[in-house]
Formats: C-alpha cells, sequence, structure tokens
C-alpha cells in the first residue's frame, strides 16, 4: 500500500518513506521469499500512475 500512496500525504516526508521502502525491498525476507511480486508491484504502480514518476524513479536509484 505504501508504493500506491507514497507522496500523497506529506510531502516533505517523501525521502524518509522512499527511505524505508528501500529498505523492505532490500531485505533479505522480500529478496529471498517476495522479489518477483515487490518488483511487479512496483513496476505496476509506476505503470499506472504516471504524475508520480519521479518518486519511483528515485526509489529504482536507490534501489540499484
Amino acid at each position: 500500500m505504501m508504493i500506491i500512496r507514497i507522496g500523497d500525504e506529506r510531502r516533505s516526508m517523501i525521502e524518509d518513506h522512499l527511505k524505508k521502502l528501500r529498505d523492505m525491498f532490500c531485505s533479505d525476507d522480500t529478496l529471498k521469499h517476495h522479489r518477483q511480486l515487490a518488483v511487479e508491484s512496483l513496476v505496476t504502480a509506476a505503470a499506472n500512475l504516471p504524475h508520480k514518476a519521479f518518486i519511483y524513479g528515485s526509489l529504482f536509484a536507490l534501489i540499484a
């Protein structure tokens, strides 16, 4: 849910929220058990919410 809602509230917190999402995506549990679902969720959100492209681009960069 955080992937979809990021940037909707408290824009001053975007950087903190991006770091939390990055940590979630890069956690051992996510990488071992839910990597494909996490990647598909992020790509789907980016495709369906183009007005947040800069946020998702930043998240992709942090993950990479």
